[in-house]
């Protein structure tokens, strides 16, 4: 058993749905750390398979005073839901998300918990890398926008659900995930830490392994849902800062190929619809909320920001809104 080491109580939130063959393995990755104390908070979002049976047989085995297990089982209402009933009930003054796919490496939370209370931060992450199943390298997740508050408006991957070291009262301050989103959560939660907070750290380790697979996934039918997703979160963006528009346009980023390369490998194994998402792009032209000079700017800044997710996307819905 690894003796406390700190006075501050990390909870770790980890959402779970269908991950019975999976969940161990970010378990034993919290196990592992070198910090302590640690609470895990498993929230499971409905969950038909065995979750249950391996989260109880796990707790058991490895559970004691300086590393608790809440398991929370809840009717199934998605991701951000089950993040923030994780928040509400948590015990820790800081709080680490972990998806129950993913894995921490072993200094994760001690080197973040180091590096916010030194730097008197609000928030901290760092980054990832991304895998198949058998561990084979595929990219990495994380771009280091603390220090330009432009970029970090507009770049939309600069750290993914597992990467963000939070206090506890900074996730109540800022109203924690918006369960309205489906997809697009991380992006959408860092503008709001960055624009209503900004006292955030960029730690640039990689501190996390994200592992694409096909299991079972929080969010059903992706692909529509991914889509509305990324332009909710575009329109929220733009109510907040109505200059987006324009700096969509004109702002060239110094991180622009590792914010393309390292959002383009989680997108772009989602199936997004052009059609729909011009169904999306459509309908806030014509929102009461802008003129017609300013919502065809949003279009085609929406296609740039698009771009991010992908290149060969953007061009088919460009394609699309032009009818042809």
């Amino acid at each position: 058993m690894i003796a406390k080491n700190s006075k501050y109580l990390v909870s770790v939130i980890m959402p779970t749905y269908n991950r019975a063959s999976l969940i161990e393995d970010a378990l034993d990755s919290v196990k592992t750390q070198n910090y302590r104390p640690i609470e895990i908070v498993i929230v499971d979002d409905g969950s038909t398979d065995d979750t249950e049976v391996v989260v109880n047989a796990w707790k058991d085995r490895n559970a004691d005073e300086v590393l608790s297990v809440n398991y929370i089982k809840k009717a199934n209402a998605g991701a951000t839901v089950a993040r923030n009933l994780g928040i509400k009930v948590s015990k820790g003054d800081l709080i680490h998300f972990l998806d129950s796919d993913d894995l921490f490496l072993p200094y994760c939370i001690e080197d973040k918990c180091k590096s916010l209370i030194a730097s008197k931060a609000d928030y901290v992450y760092g980054f990832s890398t991304i895998t198949d199943m058998t561990g084979n390298n595929i990219g990495k997740h994380g771009v280091d926008v603390t220090n330009n508050l432009n970029q970090a408006y507009i770049i939309p991957y600069t750290f993914n659900t597992s990467g963000p070291l939070v206090k506890k009262e900074t996730l109540n301050k800022i109203g924690g995930w918006n369960e309205s989103l489906n997809g697009c959560q991380e992006i959408e939660l860092f503008f709001r830490l960055k624009k209503d907070i900004g006292r955030g750290v960029c730690l640039p380790k990689f501190l996390h392994q994200v592992r694409l697979h096909n299991e079972g996934s929080i969010s059903q039918n992706p692909s529509k849902k991914h889509a509305d997703s990324a332009f909710k979160v575009l329109q929220i963006m733009v109510a907040a800062m109505p200059e987006l528009a324009q700096k969509l346009n004109t702002i060239q980023f110094k991180n622009e190929s590792e914010a393309l390369s390292s959002f383009a490998i989680d997108v772009s194994i989602k199936n997004f619809n052009a059609e729909n998402v011009a169904k999306s792009l459509k309908a806030l032209t014509i929102s009461k909320l802008y003129t017609y000079k300013t919502s065809k700017k949003i279009v085609f800044s929406s296609i740039q920001f698009l771009a991010l997710f992908s290149k060969s996307l953007a061009l088919r819905l460009l394609k699309t809104l032009r009818g042809n």
